[in-house]
């Protein structure tokens, strides 16, 4: 396992494991020291037992002989809807939606979970794996004779076939089965392999059978859109290359206190966060791209037309910067907004990867539009979550507005993805106070068909306030509206506070190493921030199920970044740094102070598509167990669906891509928390070639192995600064207050280097530059030193700046103007010399009525 240098420089304060290890997995039962008969599998070292007692039939793994999981086994094959035994019976399907003896897609259900190893057994019998059924069960494709050979094999339990009835939503299919006619419709396919190449073969087969495919086919993900009548449905879903057909809609929408409630106040009057250098896409109907509101200009990205009118206050409640209405102020004023309308999404893959290049350069993106709504996890749903497994981008989306509906779960199948940050709504009556918020039939609700926890967040449902289109063409006669909301409000309020976060991420307040002042540069994983965010919501207090606010109304909380603020030298992360391989195991040893008022520890992993058609989503299940100082075993969500804290006991979570364990007052001491890979069956990490899986975990109320330098400005010379943009010191930190020099910065010829100079109005100051010759990060350097004339007393203008002898007469013109501000940004070229340390330059401060001279810290340059 890869440790991060973080992480091994944190050994003197926090005990860390040195790797991922083996033996302790989930041990629900002890092997039997006779009558098991141990099935080696001829990889890995591993081998597994099956047994049968009067309280029913178990397993186990062992590696080397080391037991590294007992489990009881699972009888029941969990297909959507439908959930059986096979060896006792099947469901009854009508003869046209039954497979045939052609057909080569079929399931196999295993008598132990499933192992990695498994496929590449099947794979050497002639049989190709596809996808998983949780929790013990894969659609597998193969000719008679590698089929029949399954069966011999002692961890296969029983193999039947994938019947095309099995491939479609329950209406539809009980639609069939009483021989209703189906009216012409698109639909989404989902096919069986990832690409263009069985996209392209149904799609001619479609097109023969005189079906209609939509004029795009992406060469990205499982989906293709076409429109079927009732036969030519008939026909696809009896093919082998096809796994899943839903209904296809096109997205809908769902339609001053909230700065104060979440944070954003506190934490600009603090630091100054407003967004500064976040860039981030609304992704919506459309947009008034010339309001007064939008202090810079908004980015388009790919098509922006659309009804204006959603969009715009979406747009507001992120970016706004209330210059016509200060309190209707966004999130995130100082930001770079992008835009894209949902309407002209041609593929919705290639539109989110663009996000992380250049011209975007994105960090997270919202969507207060969706496909049309459903209970159920979908094709949408899965090719959301193939999207974010392969782009490591925060997204986030309106869970919908069904709550007063007779199903309340009714949402956007979006929302079900699992890697997705999922909003729902609360109605707080437009006061300050949240003590009178409730959730009253406002934003839809959770859970998951699976029974996964859904929301991820909430916010504000009712009375935003927030930037309208331009004179009248809009909610009001106004160019801003006061009853926008809906989870449409509550998404991008959230997105903005995501927004805030990685402002504070990227100015290296948690400890956090920088590469640059830029914050995409220095984005954590898209797992991390889903991780932050959701460990330092603020929960509504409620009481079981049946509670107004109780879990899957509201999620984990509200966004509330000034508690993230207030804890951040208070918090231990992992960013996707630690590797478990299937069954292994990560320890941490924290500590928990004296006096502390709560332990949180938040775990998130992102995780391959989900199989449409299984019961259970997840592919793989990582597991947090968190371990007090008396031995106390608190178990990822246990006892949280029904009370804000968690429950000592229970067992290990089986569903949730993300696990928290609460802990008010908790023992000061040692505590262990553990990540778990119960079952990793499938690479969740393609950056390596093993089959393995990487999460992001976040612990709070606790003594960080690396405490960050105390944040208190960012002059560093008491009486002024020379801040080099992009200078960074040894570890990662920006130039501050406390944290002696020197600095270093690199630039290729002919890039700019910025120069920021603060200091008194009215001092001057000179800059010296020349050979790198410092003592204690004081530059002392001698031959090309040129101090300037230290005379002038009212302006900065006597300053002459050298650089191993290049005189960049660039940088002298900026200063022939420069006036007694205080604060001025200079910039040059870098002159085309030789690769290597150019030299370094610190600023000095000369104050006339004492004769007294002060340094800032050196920053080094380097040219590439």
């Amino acid at each position: 396992m890869t440790r991060s240098a973080t992480l091994i420089a944190a050994a003197a304060i926090v005990l860390l494991s040195s790797a991922a290890t083996w033996g302790q997995g989930l041990l629900e039962t002890t092997v039997p020291s006779e009558g098991v008969t141990w099935h080696d599998l001829g990889l890995h070292d591993l081998s597994v037992a099956l047994w049968e007692t009067p309280s029913g039939a178990f397993y186990a793994v062992a590696k080397k002989g080391v037991v590294l999981t007992s489990r009881r086994q699972d009888p029941l094959v969990r297909l959507r809807g439908l959930a059986f035994d096979p060896t006792v019976s099947s469901p009854k399907v009508a003869e046209t939606l039954r497979a045939d003896e052609t057909m080569t897609l079929r399931l196999v259900q295993f008598a132990t979970q499933t192992l990695p190893e498994y496929g590449k057994i099947l794979e050497g019998l002639g049989a190709t794996p596809l996808q998983r059924f949780p929790f013990n069960a894969m659609a597998v494709r193969g000719d008679r004779e590698a089929l029949s050979a399954l069966v011999s094999l002692p961890f296969v339990r029983w193999t039947g076939p994938l019947h095309p009835a099995y491939k479609l939503p329950a209406g539809i299919r009980d639609d069939l089965q009483r021989n209703r006619l189906l009216a012409p419709r698109w639909y989404n396919i989902h096919v069986t392999r990832s690409g263009l190449a069985e996209k392209s073969a149904v799609a001619d087969a479609i097109r023969s059978d005189g079906g209609e495919v939509h004029d795009y086919v992406s060469p990205h993900g499982f989906l293709l859109r076409a429109r079927l009548s009732g036969l030519v449905l008939l026909n696809v879903i009896r093919r082998d290359d096809v796994l899943f057909v839903d209904p296809w809609g096109p997205e809908e929408p769902d339609m001053d206190i909230v700065r104060q409630v979440g944070g954003a106040d506190a934490i600009e009057a603090a630091e100054g966060y407003t967004g500064a250098g976040v860039r981030a896409q609304v992704r919506d109907t459309g947009l008034d791209f010339g309001h007064t509101d939008w202090r810079f200009a908004p980015m388009p990205h790919g098509g922006t037309s659309g009804s204006q009118n959603h969009g715009t206050a979406v747009y507001g409640i992120v970016f706004g910067d209330g210059a016509g209405n200060s309190q209707a102020r966004g999130l995130l004023p100082d930001a770079q907004g992008v835009f894209h309308s949902s309407s002209t999404t041609v593929d919705r893959f290639v539109e989110t990867s663009e996000l992380l290049q250049a011209p975007y350069r994105c960090v997270f993106e919202t969507n207060s539009t969706g496909s049309p709504r459903t209970t159920e996890y979908t094709n949408i749903s899965a090719d959301m979550d193939n999207i974010l497994f392969l782009n490591d981008v925060v997204v986030l989306q309106s869970q919908s507005n069904a709550g007063s509906t007779s199903e309340p779960r009714d949402s956007r199948p979006e929302a079900w993805a699992k890697n997705i940050i999922s909003v729902g709504g609360i109605r707080h009556f437009n006061t300050a106070t949240t003590a009178d918020d409730a959730w009253n039939g406002a934003g839809s609700i959770g859970p998951a068909a699976d029974g996964r926890i859904k929301p991820d967040l909430c916010m504000f449902y009712d009375s935003i306030l927030t930037a309208d289109v331009t004179g009248s063409g809009g909610y009001s006669s106004s160019n801003y509206t006061s009853g926008f909301g809906g989870t449409s409000g509550a998404t991008p309020i959230c997105a903005g506070f995501v927004g805030l976060f990685h402002q504070m991420w990227a100015d290296g307040i948690f400890g956090n190493a920088l590469t640059s002042w830029d914050v995409f540069d220095n984005k954590p994983h898209a797992s991390l921030a889903r991780a932050f965010m959701i460990n330092g919501a603020s929960p509504y207090p409620f009481s079981g199920a049946a509670d107004d606010l109780t879990r899957v109304h509201q999620g984990w909380g509200r966004p509330d970044v000034a508690h993230i603020y207030d804890r951040r030298d208070r918090v231990f992360w992992v960013n996707e740094t630690d590797v478990l391989t299937n069954l292994q195991t990560t320890s941490y040893i924290l500590t928990v102070p004296a006096g502390e008022t709560e332990f949180h520890a938040t775990m998130v992993y992102r995780d391959p598509p989900g199989t449409p058609n299984a019961a259970v989503h997840r592919i793989n299940d990582l597991t947090l167990k968190v371990t007090d100082p008396m031995g106390t075993v608190y178990w990822g969500n246990n006892g949280l669906l029904l009370g804000t804290t968690s429950t000592p006991g229970g067992s290990a979570n089986m569903l949730d891509p993300v696990e928290n364990v609460i802990v008010t007052n908790p023992l000061p001491g040692s505590w262990t928390v553990e990540v778990i890979a119960a079952d990793v069956n499938q690479d969740g990490h393609p950056a390596t070639p093993a089959v393995d899986a990487v999460y992001a975990l976040v612990v709070s109320g606790v003594t960080p192995p690396n405490p960050p330098t105390p944040d208190v400005g960012q002059a560093n010379s008491a009486d002024g600064s020379l801040e080099v943009r992009d200078a960074l010191n040894l570890n990662g930190q920006k130039p501050k207050i406390g944290i002696p020099g020197p600095f270093f910065v690199s630039r290729s010829p002919g890039e700019s280097l910025e120069l920021n100079f603060k200091g008194p109005a009215g001092r001057p100051f000179a800059l010296l530059s020349g050979p790198l010759n410092r003592n204690n990060g004081v530059f002392t350097g001698a031959g090309s030193l040129d101090l300037g004339l230290l005379g002038g007393q009212g302006d900065f203008s006597d300053v002459i700046l050298l650089i191993d002898g290049v005189f960049p007469s660039t940088f002298l013109d900026q200063l022939a103007n420069v006036g007694p501000s205080g604060s001025q940004t200079f910039s040059f070229p870098v002159p085309s010399v030789n690769p290597g340390v150019l030299g370094s330059i610190q600023a000095l401060f000369w104050d006339v009525p004492t004769a007294t001279l002060t340094f800032s810290a050196a920053t080094e340059i380097t040219v590439l």
